[in-house]
């Protein structure tokens, strides 16, 4: 379990951080009213309102939960720090909720297919099997430029995952299905299912707890035969 209590700040930020400014982030996808924030402090995040896509209710708690489940199994280098905002100021004036996140800095593109290094193909390959996300081939994901001059792997988008809209579909998991899995992943997935994150998830998936387990059971049958097929 990742007991990082500089994340657990980072998440009651995001709750409850004043919004000073918010607008258009002019960004495509299936998502229609995208709002871009700068919060206290001047940091940049992204809100998703559940009323800008269909069956937002779950899209947007779905989102979260794949963050929940991006730092128990130690990849939260990869996923934007995500949480849910029941009463967020909307661009129509009114009120709802959203999830929020973390914006990346300075991405390539959208949907950048550079070489990335192995550790992150297989992080995203771990993550995606575990929340069984079906909606990651050539697409949802960043190049974000590093300090030794390459791009590392971020993910994004996880509002398809959980069971939501199909079965798992993931470009990384499609590369490396049916390998050895690399032991630093399979710490990570050891430590799925923790009374922490089960709180956490619980309140997300209300009335979905069989998909939450669906995932809590994956992770688990990947760490214990350690291949990486679902």
């Amino acid at each position: 379990m990742n007991d990082d209590r500089h994340l657990d700040d980072l998440e009651h930020y995001l709750q409850t951080a004043r919004v000073l400014e918010f607008g258009d982030p002019q960004l495509s996808g299936a998502h229609g009213q995208k709002i871009r924030l700068r919060l206290e402090g001047g940091v940049q995040a992204l809100a998703k309102p559940e009323s800008g896509i269909g069956e937002g209710h779950r899209v947007t708690r779905r989102e979260v939960a794949a963050w929940i489940f991006a730092r128990e199994i130690g990849v939260s280098d990869m996923v934007a720090c995500t949480v849910l905002r029941d009463d967020l100021e909307l661009l129509d004036g009114t009120r709802g909720a959203a999830s929020v996140q973390v914006v990346w800095p300075q991405p390539l593109t959208a949907d950048y297919q550079g070489q990335f290094p192995e550790g992150d193909q297989w992080a995203a390959a771990v993550l995606d099997a575990v929340i069984a996300h079906s909606d990651r081939v050539g697409h949802n994901w960043l190049g974000v430029p590093s300090e030794a001059g390459d791009f590392r792997l971020k993910l994004v988008d996880h509002g398809y995952a959980f069971g939501l809209q199909g079965g798992l579909n993931s470009t990384f998991y499609n590369t490396l299905n049916g390998q050895q899995i690399p032991e630093e992943r399979l710490r990570g997935l050891r430590s799925c299912g923790s009374p922490r994150q089960e709180r956490q998830l619980q309140a997300l998936f209300e009335s979905e707890e069989q998909e939450l387990q669906n995932a809590i059971d994956r992770a688990q049958q990947l760490a214990e035969t350690g291949v990486l097929t679902i």
